[in-house]
C-alpha cells in the first residue's frame, strides 16, 4: 500500500509562550487500582454518518483550522471508492470497491491488516466494541476482530447488500436487495429477526430507541419495531430513495431522487414538511442544534430549519456533489465532484476553507480526533489535520499543596501545571502512575490509564501505610495528543490503619499562574 506523508508538522511559528493550567486531583492517599478505567477519547467516527441515528455530527470531536494534508494512502489500485471510512480507537477502517476492507493506523497511514470478501463493497463499515462489521455484494455481513482482522462470524442473506450496517445496543441492523431488513446479534451473528419490506434497499437503516427506519427504491419510507421487526408504519414518499434516513428532534428526515427533502413524525409517519433541493439527494444528511444540512447532486448545500424546513442559507459547490455533509463544532464539511472539500461556518454558510484534493470526492468525510478523512474516486484516502503540538511535560507537582509531604488523610489533592505550545489548547485528560520505593515506573504499583479531565469521582483500593511512593503525570490536549510524563514527585503515607476503599474527586481548572512550591519537613 502506497503511503504519501505530508509533514509531520510545519515548523511552529509564533509566540513561544505556553498556556499553563493547574490540574488538581483530589486523590485518596491510599490507592492502588481503578475499579473501572475511564477512557477520555470519545471523538471517534465509528459508522456511517457517525451514529445509528445518522446525524452526521460528531459532538465530541474538535477541529482546528486551517487544515492541511497529513498523509494520503492509495487503497490498492482499484480505482473508484465510494465508502466513507470509519474511525475507532486509533484505527481507520476503509473499504474499497473490489471488496477489501483495510485497517489503517490513524497517525501514520500504515496498513495494519486487510480482509478480502468475495464481492465488491462501497459500504461504510461499522466499528463497535472489539469488532468491525463489513457488508458486501456477496450477500454477507461479516464480523471481524477489530485488532487483527480475523473472522469472528459471517451471516449470509442470499442477496446482494448495498446498504451500510448500523449497530445499536448489541444488535446489527442492515438490509439486502431482496427487500428484507435484518437484525442480528452483534456478538454471535445469530438472527434476531428478519422482515420483508416492499422494494430493494440502497439505504442504510437508522435506529432510534424504538424503531428502525429505512427507505426503499420503490419510494417507501418504512418504520419497524426495533425489538421485533414488526411494521410500525409505512408511507409512500413519491420518489425513489437512495439516501439514508436521519432521526432528530422527533422527526425522520429522508432525501429523494426527486430532489425533495422530507420530514415525517417519527412515531406515526405523519408528514411534517418538505423542501425542494433542486436536484437528487443521494447521500446522507447532517443535523445539529435545530438545523439540518443537505447536499444535492448539483452541489447545492442547503441549511434548513429542522422545525419547519425553512431555508436558512445555501452554498453552491463547484462541479456538483454526490457526498453528503458532516458537522463538527461550528463547522459543516462537504466534498464536491470538482475535488474540493469545503469547510463552512455552520451558522452562516460562510466559507472558512477550501481544500483541493486529488480526484472527485465521492463519499462524505469522517471527522474524529482532530483529523478529517476523505475518500476520492481514484481510490485514495486523504487524512487532513491542523498541525497540533502535543503538551510539554507537566511540572509544579504538588501533593496536598506541598512537595514530598507526609500524608495523614485518605483524601488529598494532587496538582500539576499543564503546558501546551498551542495558545488556545487546554487539558482534556491525564494519566497518573504511582511507583513504589524502587521508583520503577515500568512496572508501577498503580496506573490510572487515560482519565478525562471531567471525571468527578473514582473508587480506588488502598496502598500500604507507612511507605514512600513516587508519582508522575502525563497530560492530553483537546485533540487527543499527549506529551511526555513529568519528572517524579513523592509522598509518604503516614496513616497506620488506612481504609480499604477510598473515593476521590477530580477537579480541573486553567490558570496562567504556577502553583507555589513549599517543601514539608
Amino acid at each position: 500500500m502506497e503511503i504519501e506523508r505530508h509533514g509531520p508538522c510545519a515548523k511552529y511559528k509564533g509566540s513561544a509562550k505556553t498556556r499553563a493550567g493547574l490540574g488538581l486531583l483530589a486523590v485518596p492517599a491510599l490507592a492502588l487500582a481503578l475499579t473501572s478505567p475511564l477512557r477520555a477519547d470519545t471523538a471517534d467516527w465509528p459508522a456511517y454518518q457517525h451514529d445509528p441515528l445518522h446525524t452526521g455530527h460528531n459532538p465530541s470531536a474538535r477541529l482546528r483550522l486551517p487544515l492541511e494534508t497529513a498523509w494520503t494512502v492509495a487503497i490498492g489500485n482499484e480505482g473508484w471508492t465510494f465508502a466513507s471510512p470509519a474511525l475507532a480507537d486509533g484505527t481507520i477502517y476503509a473499504a474499497g470497491l473490489h471488496g477489501e476492507l483495510r485497517a489503517i493506523d490513524r497517525a501514520t497511514g500504515a496498513e495494519k491488516w486487510r480482509f478480502a470478501s468475495e464481492g465488491s463493497s462501497y459500504l461504510v463499515p461499522a466499528a463497535s466494541g472489539s469488532k468491525v462489521y463489513f457488508a458486501s455484494t456477496d450477500g454477507r455481513l461479516t464480523a471481524l476482530d477489530a485488532s487483527t482482522g480475523e473472522l469472528v462470524w459471517s451471516f449470509e442473506t442470499g442477496s446482494n447488500i448495498h446498504a451500510s450496517p448500523a449497530v445499536r445496543d448489541g444488535t446489527v441492523y442492515f438490509a439486502s436487495n431482496e427487500g428484507a431488513v435484518y437484525a442480528v446479534d452483534a456478538q454471535t451473528g445469530a438472527l434476531v429477526w428478519k422482515r420483508a419490506i416492499p422494494g430493494y434497499v440502497l439505504s442504510s437503516p437508522a435506529a432510534d430507541e424504538a424503531r428502525i427506519y429505512v427507505g426503499t427504491m420503490d419510494g417507501n419510507l418504512v418504520a419497524l419495531d426495533r425489538s421485533t421487526g414488526e411494521l410500525a408504519w409505512q408511507v409512500p414518499v413519491g420518489s425513489r430513495i437512495r439516501s439514508a434516513p436521519t432521526v432528530a428532534g422527533g422527526s425522520v428526515l429522508i432525501g429523494g431522487q426527486d430532489g425533495f427533502l422530507r420530514a415525517f413524525e417519527a412515531g406515526t409517519g405523519d408528514p411534517l414538511w418538505s423542501f425542494d433541493c433542486g436536484a437528487p439527494l443521494f447521500d446522507g444528511l447532517a443535523v445539529a442544534s435545530g438545523t439540518v444540512y443537505a447536499v444535492s447532486l448539483q452541489g447545492r448545500l442547503a441549511a434548513l430549519s429542522l422545525a419547519d424546513g425553512s431555508l436558512l442559507w445555501e452554498f453552491m459547490e463547484e462541479g456538483g456533489a454526490h457526498a453528503g455533509p458532516v458537522l463538527v463544532e461550528d463547522l459543516v464539511l462537504a466534498g464536491s465532484e470538482g475535488g474540493s472539500l469545503y469547510v463552512l461556518d455552520a451558522s452562516t454558510g460562510g466559507l472558512r476553507q477550501q481544500i483541493q484534493l486529488q480526484g472527485r470526492v465521492a463519499a462524505a468525510a469522517s471527522v474524529g480526533n482532530g483529523m478529517v478523512l476523505v475518500m476520492t474516486d481514484e481510490g485514495r484516502l486523504h487524512a487532513l489535520h491542523s498541525p497540533n503540538h502535543p503538551p510539554t511535560a507537566p511540572d509544579g507537582l504538588l501533593v496536598d499543596g506541598r512537595v514530598d509531604p507526609a500524608v495523614h488523610s485518605s483524601t488529598i489533592p494532587f496538582a500539576w501545571a499543564f503546558h501546551d505550545p498551542d495558545p488556545e489548547d487546554a487539558q482534556s485528560a491525564f494519566r497518573i502512575q504511582v511507583a513504589g520505593i524502587d521508583r520503577d515506573f515500568g512496572s508501577p504499583v498503580w496506573d490510572s490509564g487515560v482519565v478525562a479531565s471531567t471525571v468527578s469521582s473514582l473508587e480506588w483500593v488502598a496502598l500500604l501505610a507507612e511507605a514512600t511512593y513516587y508519582w508522575r503525570v502525563q497530560t492530553y490536549d483537546v485533540l487527543g495528543a499527549y506529551g511526555p510524563f513529568s519528572s517524579g514527585g513523592d509522598f509518604f503515607m503516614a496513616d497506620r490503619t488506612p481504609p480499604a476503599v477510598v473515593t476521590i474527586t477530580a477537579f480541573m481548572f486553567l490558570s496562567t499562574r504556577r502553583p507555589s512550591l513549599t517543601r514539608s519537613l
